[in-house]
């Protein structure tokens, strides 16, 4: 794509030290998902191509946008199985892009927070969001519950 819309770029290849500390030292292109708090200090942005044109792709012509992949949960088949509540509860959880962005600065802007400390700020902060998700103690597998 950078070559379709003639952008100046050289590729290089290093070990994951260098990966993540080349972007501090250059102003430079750089690969980067979401989530991942690898660059997040940095405040990476997007390179945006236009949306995907799925009828040029399949003809070869690339210089549209990847389809978007969702981010998916998967969890082990015994969790619905053994903790069926559970298993519903976790299929349930749904944050923004936005709110996954901010848990991950704030892990890495104080030096103090841990996973559990950010998510019980958010649980704290959130009853109203995450109580939707837990499913009534009076529902369960089928034939069970009132």
């Amino acid at each position: 794509r950078a070559a379709s819309y003639n952008m100046p770029w050289a590729l290089a290849v290093g070990t994951p030290l260098k990966y993540a500390t080349a972007p501090r030292l250059v102003d430079m292109l750089f690969y980067w998902w979401f989530p991942d708090s690898t660059f997040i200090d940095l405040q990476p942005t997007s390179v945006k191509f236009p949306t995907n044109d799925r009828t040029q792709w399949e003809a070869g012509n690339l210089k549209t946008e990847s389809e978007r992949v969702p981010m998916r949960k998967w969890v082990h088949f015994l969790l619905g199985e053994s903790f069926s509540r559970l298993r519903e509860t976790v299929g349930n959880m749904r944050w923004t892009s936005s709110e996954v962005y901010r848990f991950l600065v704030d892990l890495q802007t104080n030096a103090s927070n841990t996973d559990g400390s950010v998510a019980c700020e958010w649980l704290k902060a959130n009853p109203k969001r995450w109580q939707q998700w837990v499913p009534l103690g009076t529902k369960g597998p089928r034939g069970w519950g009132l």
